[in-house]
């Protein structure tokens, strides 16, 4: 499951596809379901579950 940031203004699902990339490799996989998102402030070391990729 790739994990990083989004770039501003990218959108969620180009974001995993681009993180997909650089930590793998791979091109062209389909992303079919939602798994789940996490915000997380590195000053504060707080994390929260997010119920959309839209809720930032």
């Amino acid at each position: 499951m790739p994990a990083g940031t989004m770039e501003p203004g990218e959108a969620p699902e180009h974001a995993v596809l681009r993180k997909v990339f650089e930590e793998s490799g791979l091109t062209g996989p389909a992303i079919t379901s939602y798994v789940g998102c996490f915000a997380y402030d590195k000053a504060l070391g707080i994390s929260e579950r997010l119920s959309s990729p839209y809720d930032y």
